[in-house]
């Protein structure tokens, strides 16, 4: 009848409580009724014995402890026949927890020490052996300061020699249920009213949310006078977010999105931050870099292939340009100061020699090649040297009416 009563009034109390999360106590005290069935080896009968089990336990973390356990049990008959025997254990040995801060928290324990039995009630006839305990159980939360075993059960192993029977080794099993008492460790966190929906969907503290951003930009390079969008990107359904933009550190802008470019900017790298936040998220920040091109004319070679012709030959023309910032370059435009060019074609056709001269005569040519972008031009130079060959001081017949008229003089 009485275990009856104590096991429904551990179940009433364990009934109503809240699963909520629970502080890691430092100490513990545990006080309870304790049933053991002790079996003797031998012809001895198995016997029960009733009495109460203290625990003293220390909390090293939320999983690991050390506990000691005391323990005084009275047994009445066994098998019929009055024993009044007492027994007192004392054991002491590590704990391992579960989900200690949960409601519910399960634990293991092996624990080690010794057992003291007496007959006929009398302590001063008693003896001392080994005793070995080695089970579990669990706590259930109901306070702060307080929590219900319902139940722990172990392998109660005594070593002793009983003052009836010679009997050493007795394998026994004890059952415990009582009220644990917590002292020291963590406070609780403060607990919210009531737990509103984020942003996002999600029923956490809104403060935990954890907000993504990412700057996108159009373009990393711009030239002087142009202008470039910044836009940042957050992940889906972010209402609420607020951004604050950086120039090479210097705030410039609130709004949801950076015009960067326009006159007046000198040509270099300029660093552009942004930085998101709002009452639900924690800040973030996101970063790009911008570079800013001066203009630069289209400027390049050109060059003769052959450089070297004679006269009434024709050398092919090739010429590059680069440029910066002017737009698409056109294809160059071609000139020689003598002879003519058709389209990439120097003919030496008409390069003036002079005509008195009868060895062999050379003349650089002067080659220009133009190219233009949308702003301006630029202009490259080089030379072809035209050669015309040596030739006789005078044509044969020539030479031949000379040579007659000097034997007619006188």
């Amino acid at each position: 009848m009485r275990k009856r009563a104590a096991t429904g009034l551990v179940l009433l109390l364990t009934a109503g409580v809240p699963a909520s999360s629970q502080p890691v106590p430092r100490f513990e005290t545990y006080l309870g009724y304790s049933y053991i069935r002790f079996r003797p080896a031998g012809d001895f009968p198995d016997f029960n014995a009733n009495g109460g089990t203290a625990q003293f336990i220390y909390n090293f973390n939320p999983r690991v402890g050390l506990v000691g356990d005391v323990g005084v049990y009275h047994a009445g008959k066994a098998g019929g026949i009055a024993i009044d025997s007492n027994s007192a254990n004392f054991q002491a040995g590590p704990r391992v927890s579960i989900r200690k801060k949960k409601t519910v928290s399960p634990y293991v324990q092996a624990l080690v020490g010794a057992i003291r039995t007496s007959a006929a009630a009398r302590f001063a006839d008693a003896e001392t052996g080994f005793a070995m305990l080695a089970g579990g159980g669990f706590n259930v939360n109901v306070g702060r300061r307080i929590s219900i075993r319902p139940a722990e059960v172990s392998y109660f192993l005594t070593r002793q020699r009983n003052p009836v029977f010679d009997v050493r080794n007795q394998n026994n099993l004890r059952a415990s249920a009582g009220a644990v008492f917590l002292f020291g460790g963590e406070r609780p966190a403060l607990q919210g009213k009531a737990t509103r929906m984020c942003p996002d969907g999600s029923a956490a503290p809104c403060s935990s949310i954890e907000l993504s951003l990412q700057l996108h930009a159009e373009r990393t390079e711009i030239c002087q006078g142009e202008t470039v969008s910044l836009t940042p990107v957050t992940g889906s359904n972010r209402a609420g977010v607020q951004y604050r933009w950086l120039l090479n550190g210097q705030p410039v802008s609130q709004d949801t999105q950076l015009q960067f470019g326009g006159s007046g900017l000198e040509p270099g790298a300029y660093r552009i931050a942004v930085t998101g936040s709002g009452a639900p998220y924690r800040p973030a920040s996101a970063e790009a870099q911008i570079t800013v091109l001066e203009y630069r004319p289209p400027a390049g070679a050109v060059q003769a292939n052959p450089a070297e012709i004679y006269e009434g030959e024709q050398s092919t023309l090739v010429a590059a340009f680069e440029g910066q910032c002017g737009g698409p370059i056109e294809a160059p435009v071609f000139s020689a100061s003598e002879g003519t060019v058709r389209d990439s074609q120097f003919d030496s056709t008409g390069v003036g020699f002079d005509p008195s001269v009868h060895t062999e005569q050379r003349k650089a040519v002067k080659i220009t090649a133009t190219a233009s972008d949308n702003r301006t031009s630029g202009v490259a130079t080089t030379t072809v040297t035209v050669i015309r060959r040596a030739s006789a001081p005078y044509p044969p017949g020539e030479f031949f009416e000379l040579l007659v008229s000097v034997r007619r003089r006188p």
